[in-house]
């Protein structure tokens, strides 16, 4: 692909373009075009809206999206805005400046215009993200204005390739306007403190001489990423201001981010034109409620309408989970709706503070929500594919890329293993075998801060095990190394499926290696699991490494660890910021990781209770979507607290996806959690697989697709549109009567 960009453009941060691009086609047809660019664009055929991005890639590895579109007989017309931010964010580096945009044999006659109508750095996103938008509504520059782009000859970056996941889709949402009123300004000249001035209005002046505007406020019904139009009447130069924020401060909208590590403005100014017209904003924004100001006479200001799409990977939940208690249901669907809202073109932890790519956010509860609710794993082989490019030069997975670049020694040994459990979805045998070289390289960096008998050195990246994590004394922290022996279990069988005994050999002698450190550590401490402490615990249980004596108090102390924490505990400690270290402290991250020791050991009724009461208690913050921690001040939309949604369809819907044998292969997974009558589905290539739990006895299956079951060395197949009644106990087949 030719990159194009301005002429002469020095100074490209946070500069806005505008590409038109004419053809001639002979007839009416369908064409594929392959688009790419810097930072956001959004592309139009003809006035209809073709693409918009960008996919996340680093410079050695570009993609371009490949997209259809109909195009007419005789001349048409391609309209790109693209948007140079021109600073790094979470999203991605500093890219030079680009637009791409080709279709096999069809000649495509450029030109492009530098977008005057944006006023340039005026106040950043916040640090993670780029900039607002403060632009002047008025026509495209004259054709005078328009030049031909550079094209860039010689592109020192990598060579592009086709970006395998669908494109990203926009979805109207249900908006309900919650207010309106009259405004007056309180603060500053136009430009002291924008988000400050937003903020300070009165929106209710006690005089009618006082009122200098009109405000506007809607609910969005949940946290999401997403776009607002506006069709409004006003005179020339009225300001229009929109801010967004995820909860409702003193009830309005404060346009600030939390946890933002720095000053944040999360609205947008619009100067407006004479009459009526329609606008809408270039590049998504997060949050749940936005709130319009418009300044101006409020006798001649008409707001006819204003809309908002939300921008997600996954515009439909395809799975399913009703168990009769409508609190459950409620979870198991938040879940869903939660990862929804931090799915774009990436796995992203929040769709309003950062849209990072971690690994650590993609690999845990989203692999599995997936998994249950979509089926769709484009965006996890995507997430560990970036992983591996943007690993640093020690070999090391990158745990935030392609923006940011930063390695996570936890992230990168989960990595490994996401790999492993990634395959065992999908059956890509493709990727696991691309991205063994990469592991390779990974293991070899810990195996540098490696010291048999002793374990890993604390020299490592940044070691994220959990937030509020209290770690241990000695050279080495044991979590860490836990993680590690899940990391070399998925190695030496990687190896081995690889056909590498030699390094299957090692990766196993280094795993035992491991586990004697862990061993004398719990022996040391005497199995007193007060002291070990609920992550090293629940680590060493899952790694197999607690005697067989001793397991009983290991989950008993997990359970008592969870009923001493909030919000169990209302007057327990609280995480009331990253900063906080505390024991005795509880998190919906590390429970992806802890209930299904709980399940599979015969406690899923605990589990069950820990729902309704520790999620339960976030449903009352009415978001619409999971906090990231048990407490308000954080991220009110954080896809890794979704660990319910899967592990009730995993253990009481009854089965686990299995695809490294064959596609469409399943393994019962069915734990008891004392539900009794429970149904849903869950996807499958090709359709979805229906099931029902009846009286806690009997299982009952059908589904659009072929499909296999297995249980030990049992294997049933089930024909598309058949269906089968199992007893849960055996998997034996029964008839419709016996129920």
């Amino acid at each position: 692909m030719k990159k194009m960009w301005l002429r002469g453009a020095e100074d490209n941060t946070d500069l806005y373009a505008a590409f038109r691009g004419s053809f001639c086609s002979d007839t009416e047809r369908e064409l594929p075009f392959a688009v790419s660019g810097c930072s956001w664009y959004r592309v139009f055929v003809n006035g209809t809206e073709l693409t918009e991005g960008p996919d996340r890639y680093d410079d050695a590895h570009p993609v371009y999206k490949e997209v259809f579109c109909r195009v007419r007989q005789g001349e048409n017309i391609i309209f790109a805005v693209v948007h140079s931010v021109g600073i790094p964010t979470r999203i991605l580096k500093n890219t030079a400046p680009f637009f791409a945009c080709e279709s096999p044999g069809l000649s495509i006659e450029w030109s492009c215009t530098r977008l005057d109508a944006y006023e340039r750095k005026v106040r950043r996103i916040n640090p993670e993200l780029g900039w607002m938008e403060c632009r002047t509504i008025k026509e495209l520059p004259p054709d005078a204005a328009w030049e031909r782009p550079d094209f860039l000859e010689k592109d020192p970056y990598g060579a592009f390739c086709r970006d395998s996941a669908k494109a990203v889709s926009q979805v109207e949402l249900a908006a309900v306007p919650i207010g309106r009123g009259f405004l007056m300004q309180r603060f500053g000249y136009e430009y002291d403190d924008i988000p400050a001035a937003f903020y300070l209005r009165s929106l209710d002046p006690p005089d009618r001489t006082d009122r200098q505007g009109v405000w506007f406020r809607f609910d969005l019904r949940k946290i999401c990423l997403f776009r607002f139009e506006a069709e409004i009447t006003t005179p020339a130069g009225t300001v229009f201001e929109i801010g967004y924020a995820e909860t409702l401060t003193d009830g309005r909208v404060a346009p600030y981010i939390t946890l933002s590590a720095g000053a944040s403005c999360n609205l947008d100014r619009y100067i407006l034109k004479e009459g009526r017209q329609t606008f809408g904003n270039l590049t998504p924004r997060g949050g749940r409620y936005a709130e319009i100001h418009i300044l101006g006479d409020p006798e001649a200001v008409t707001l006819h309408s204003c809309r908002f799409w939300q921008r997600t990977y996954f515009p439909l939940i395809t799975g399913s989970f009703s168990c009769g208690d409508e609190l459950l249901d409620k979870i198991w669907k938040t879940g869903a709706v939660t990862l929804q809202s931090c799915a774009e073109d990436a796995i992203t932890d929040n769709p309003t503070r950062e849209r990072g790519e971690w690994t650590g956010d993609a690999v845990s509860a989203p692999m599995d929500l997936i998994a249950a609710a979509f089926g769709d794993f484009s965006l996890i082989r995507r997430a560990l594919k970036h992983s591996a490019d943007c690993a640093g030069p020690d070999g090391c997975v990158a745990g935030l890329s392609p923006g940011g670049g930063l390695c996570v020694s936890s992230y990168a040994l989960q990595w490994v293993s996401a790999c492993k459990r990634y395959f065992t979805y999908t059956g890509d045998d493709g990727f696991y075998r691309e991205a063994y070289p990469a592991a390779l390289k990974n293991m070899a960096y810990f195996r540098e801060h490696y010291t048999p008998g002793i374990g890993l050195d604390r020299e490592i990246h940044w070691l994220f095990i959990d937030w509020g994590y209290v770690t241990n004394d000695g050279p080495g922290d044991l979590a860490a190394l836990l993680l590690l022996c899940g990391a070399l279990d998925a190695m030496s069988e990687w190896s081995g499926w690889m056909s590498d005994p030699e390094r299957e050999k090692d990766f196993l002698a280094w795993r035992e290696d491991a586990a004697g450190v862990i061993g004398r550590y719990l022996s040391e401490l005497q199995y007193d699991f007060r002291r070990i402490g609920l992550h090293r615990t629940a680590l060493s249980y899952g790694a197999g490494l607690i005697p067989l004596e001793h397991r009983q108090a290991a989950l008993q102390s997990i359970k008592e660890h969870y009923l001493n924490c909030f919000p169990n505990r209302k007057d327990a400690p609280r995480l009331s910021a990253p900063s906080e270290t505390c024991p005795q402290l509880i998190t919906p991250y590390f429970s992806h990781f802890v209930f299904p020791l709980l399940f599979e050991a015969g406690e899923g009724a605990f589990v069950i209770e820990q729902y309704k009461k520790c999620w339960g208690w976030m449903l009352t913050q009415e978001d619409g979507t999971w906090l990231e921690v048990f407490d308000p001040r954080w991220s009110h939309c954080h896809e890794w607290s979704g660990c319910p949604t899967w592990q009730l369809s995993v253990y009481v819907l009854g089965l686990h996806r299995r695809f490294d044998i064959e596609t469409n292969c399943f393994e019962y997974s069915a734990a008891d959690a004392g539900i009794r009558d429970a149904e849903g589905s869950i996807p499958a290539e090709g359709g979805a697989v229906r099931l029902r739990l009846r009286e806690g006895k009997f299982l009952s299956i059908s589904s659009d697709v072929d499909i296999t079951v297995i249980h030990g060395t049992k294997r049933i197949r089930i024909p598309a549109c058949g269906e089968r009644i199992l007893l849960t106990e055996s998997l034996e087949e029964v008839s419709n009567e016996t129920i």
